[in-house]
């Protein structure tokens, strides 16, 4: 039956143990391949069957808008920490160019700012040492 169909399916991460990657199309294609043959008892021919709708329970639909946003904010870390090294490399080149001499300590100090300056979630406050 098509409610047996929709039950065998669980969502889940592609390779999680006991779990299979469910998608629309997936689901699709096991109700017709069911609607198919139960009709053709009954000598009727699908000739196209299209799913517009697949409804997911509340708590498993906020699970994957869970996931989803989990990997939204990873892929955008990563877009942020490769954009910060891309800026320090940047600094370090243009202020050589500009005849600047900076030691490898310096240059250390200047990456490590940048890096913690670019990759943090929360607004940055300078801290000048005081030497006495």
């Amino acid at each position: 039956s098509l409610r047996g169909t929709r039950g065998t399916r669980v969502v889940g991460s592609p390779g999680a143990p006991g779990q299979e990657q469910m998608d629309d199309h997936t689901v699709a294609d096991e109700l017709r391949a069911t609607l198919e043959r139960d009709l053709a008892e009954a000598g009727v021919e699908v000739i196209k069957f299209e799913l517009t709708d697949l409804s997911y329970a509340p708590e498993i639909a906020a699970s994957m808008l869970q996931k989803q946003q989990a990997e939204a904010m990873v892929l955008a870390r990563q877009v942020v920490v490769q954009s910060a090294v891309q800026i320090s490399h940047d600094a370090i080149v243009r202020m050589k160019e500009l005849g600047h001499q900076i030691t490898p300590q310096g240059e250390e100090k200047i990456i490590n700012n940048l890096l913690t300056v670019i990759c943090s979630d929360r607004g940055s406050q300078p801290v000048v040492p005081l030497e006495g």
